[in-house]
């Protein structure tokens, strides 16, 4: 669990649109990705230290792989929207939710 909110919580701060303005129109790099993670990382929650280094190098690693397959070899697009939440009434019920990013 604190691992999934920490890569979204990264994915979120990295896709903000003011980004290329802060960079100065460049792509961002896997280090910045990677900075926003280790920002977002929040000690505790783990049965021992070893189990938490375990599940913050687990999401250096996906972030990483990430970048390449989806940043590095793309043009870099900030997002519009990205953790938006939502309601829509179907009948009688409502469906939540948010979506993680809006391009």
């Amino acid at each position: 669990m604190l691992l999934g909110k920490a890569l979204h919580a990264a994915l979120e701060e990295f896709y903000k649109p003011s980004l290329l303005y802060t960079l100065r129109m460049r792509k961002p790099s896997s280090h910045h990705l990677l900075t926003c993670y280790h920002r977002r990382w929040t000690e505790g929650g783990f049965s021992g230290k070893d189990e938490e280094d375990f599940y913050r190098k687990d999401g250096e690693k996906i972030l990483r792989d990430f970048h390449v397959r989806c940043i590095a070899n793309a043009p870099f697009v900030p997002s519009w929207r990205t953790e938006s939440y939502f309601e829509i009434k179907c009948g009688f019920d409502i469906l939540r939710g948010y979506i993680d990013r809006i391009d």
